[in-house]
């Protein structure tokens, strides 16, 4: 599991859609530090979930 800081999440460019979803942009500023596996922070209950059609 990884702990991700300093990004942006900002609407797909309209050129170049990839989807109506946002998009996580990274950057020079983002870090992505390795955490221990511990029990899940998040309930389960949070997430979002769509289905693909």
């Amino acid at each position: 599991m990884y702990e991700l800081s300093g990004f942006n999440v900002t609407r797909s460019n309209n050129r170049f859609k990839l989807g109506d979803s946002a998009v996580a942009r990274l950057n020079k500023f983002t870090n992505m530090v390795e955490v221990p596996a511990v029990a899940n922070l998040i309930p389960t209950e949070m997430f979002r979930f769509r289905s693909v059609d």
